[in-house]
């Protein structure tokens, strides 16, 4: 069941759903009097933070990203949909504000057969 899936290798866009700290949208230099907000405003901070990032590297168009409920427990949620490549990059970058990270991964589509086998149904 394993090989049905995507590798890390594979560029094809995969899902992340990351748990942040309580304080994952505040960065000290640009708005450090978001630190006491509550969680989902946390999580929508830090998706206009990764977005800016994803802008600057070029790869706005291979990020789709949004914002889930907080957790029991009251941490900020995110899911995020990118390369592996590009979710390596987010995790070094924010490395303090990311607690945990689940990937979902993808199942590889079908084979398709060759047009030929389809017309004379081979």
């Amino acid at each position: 069941m394993q090989n049905e899936f995507n590798n890390n290798a594979d560029p094809r866009p995969h899902h992340y759903i990351l748990k942040l700290s309580l304080s994952a949208g505040v960065d000290r230099d640009v708005n450090p009097q978001d630190r006491g907000k509550p969680a989902f405003q946390q999580a929508i901070l830090f998706l206009q933070r990764v977005r800016k990032f994803a802008e600057s590297k070029g790869a706005q168009p291979g990020l789709k990203a949004e914002t889930l409920p907080v957790t029991d427990d009251g941490y900020p949620r995110v899911r995020l949909t990118c390369p592996p490549g590009l979710m390596s990059e987010i995790k070094s970058l924010f490395a303090r504000k990311i607690r945990d990270v689940n990937e979902i991964p993808l199942p590889k589509p079908p084979k398709q057969k060759s047009l030929w086998k389809r017309i004379f149904g081979l």
